[in-house]
């Protein structure tokens, strides 16, 4: 007979998404669909396109400062982050045709990225993925937070993401008849970060 026993599990070194549903009217932001778009081109990707302008939310101060808000929440609130300032680098407009999809990719250059879905989609998921991959066992009997190596978020309208930049993410299949838009922004530390001998003003 097998004695008792307590098992401890402990989910270090995580790597959070955050899901934010934002109740403001954003919907200024519809017109990035007007915007010039060019196809990304990478390897593993079809009928995908990114903005040209890579400033996009510069346009939209407001939506910008909303957006941005919710980050600082997130970030002081929950990661506890309070005394790191940060700032948005670069904003650009995604668009994903019918059947279209991107390959996996990770933002270098930026310790958070964030997309947020101004328009009605239905289709395209985003899959995020490890980079653990050294060595494949076979499947889980029951997938859970500790053992999966994909990730799905569905798209809907007014959804903001937070991740670390160093999450390995594409858009999957947009198995849907419309276009599927979204905006994405990276953001990185600003001010002085003070580490000892590593401190940095930014």
């Amino acid at each position: 007979r097998l004695s008792s026993f307590i098992m401890n599990v402990h989910p270090i070194f995580s790597s959070p998404i955050c899901e934010i549903d934002i109740k403001e009217d954003l919907t200024r932001l519809n017109s990035i669909k007007d915007y010039k778009f060019i196809n990304t081109t990478s390897t593993g990707s079809s009928n995908s396109f990114n903005t040209e302008n890579l400033s996009v939310l510069d346009k939209f101060p407001q939506e910008k400062a909303n957006l941005f808000f919710h980050f600082l929440k997130y970030k002081n609130e929950v990661l506890k982050f309070n005394s790191t300032e940060f700032r948005i680098t670069t904003s650009w407009g995604t668009k994903t045709l019918p059947n279209g999809y991107s390959q996996f990719h990770n933002h270098t250059n930026s310790v958070y990225s964030c997309v947020f879905y101004f328009d009605d989609v239905s289709g395209g998921n985003i899959e995020f993925t490890t980079t653990n991959n050294s060595f494949q066992l076979n499947a889980p009997s029951e997938v859970n937070i500790l053992n999966l190596r994909n990730f799905f978020i569905t798209p809907r309208k007014n959804l903001l993401l937070i991740f670390p930049s160093y999450l390995l993410h594409r858009v999957a299949e947009n198995n849907s008849e419309q276009t599927r838009y979204s905006l994405a922004f990276n953001i990185f530390p600003t001010g002085s970060i003070f580490a000892g001998d590593s401190s940095i003003t930014l």
